[in-house]
């Protein structure tokens, strides 16, 4: 059961990056790609519940999609930003905190991050 469900969450997000080379970010299609993938997951995740997997493993197989896929997202931005600005580095983290840093992050629930950058707001952290 275990593997599956590992196999299953990686072909999830490995759907979402193999769509990343083809989206840019501003315009709309990464966004409506990220819904798919994001209610593809949802009824997954409702499914392996409803399959036996328990509530604590639910949550962690919750909070490793959501953390892929944040890792991915911020470092597209990244990578986008830097192309324009290669010049301009900015030091910036994105930390989890509330149920989603303690990977305890129940389905449908809202995801608490902080972002830790140098004293003075810049375009990247914008």
């Amino acid at each position: 059961m275990e593997k599956q469900i590992n196999d299953s969450l990686n072909l999830t997000l490995a759907r979402l990056v193999d769509h990343s080379p083809y989206l840019n970010l501003e315009n709309g299609p990464l966004r409506e790609a990220v819904k798919v993938r994001l209610a593809e997951f949802s009824e997954y995740l409702w499914k392996i519940h409803l399959s036996g997997t328990g509530g604590i493993r639910t949550t962690r197989i919750n909070t490793s999609f959501f953390d892929s896929l944040i890792c991915f997202l911020f470092e597209k931005a990244s990578r986008n930003y830097y192309s324009r600005y290669p010049r301009l580095d900015f030091p910036m983290a994105i930390v989890a905190v509330g149920g989603y840093g303690r990977k305890d992050m129940c389905p449908r629930s809202d995801i608490d991050l902080l972002f830790l950058y140098h004293y003075k707001l810049t375009p990247f952290v914008e």
